[in-house]
């Protein structure tokens, strides 16, 4: 789906360290422009406590320097065009804000 829009690959199942310490083993990213695109299935992201997780978890990789993209199944499956418009504009963004960086 993102080959087909024009989208680089994403390094799946990525392991995001802050400082050399642990933060998330993503579903997907674009580790050069700190960009994560993660799936949230309703079957493993449900319950209470997975619920407050991944807060906890996605509040550790914004203060990694990370923006965090989620989607679901659904919504792959649905409206896959509109996610690749919202992935492409994201890093657009953060490639942007990468060459002002420099």
């Amino acid at each position: 789906m993102l080959a087909r829009a024009g989208i680089p690959s994403p390094r799946l199942q990525y392991v995001v360290t802050n400082d050399g310490r642990f933060v998330a083993r993503v579903d997907s990213a674009w580790p050069d422009l700190h960009v994560v695109l993660e799936i949230d299935g309703y079957r493993y992201h449900s319950d209470p406590r997975t619920f407050v997780n991944d807060r906890i978890r996605q509040n550790s990789l914004v203060n990694a320097g990370y923006t965090v993209l989620r989607t679901t199944p659904a919504e792959i499956r649905h409206d896959a065009q509109g996610l690749c418009h919202t992935v492409v504009h994201v890093l657009d963004r953060a490639r942007r804000a990468r060459a002002i960086a420099v």
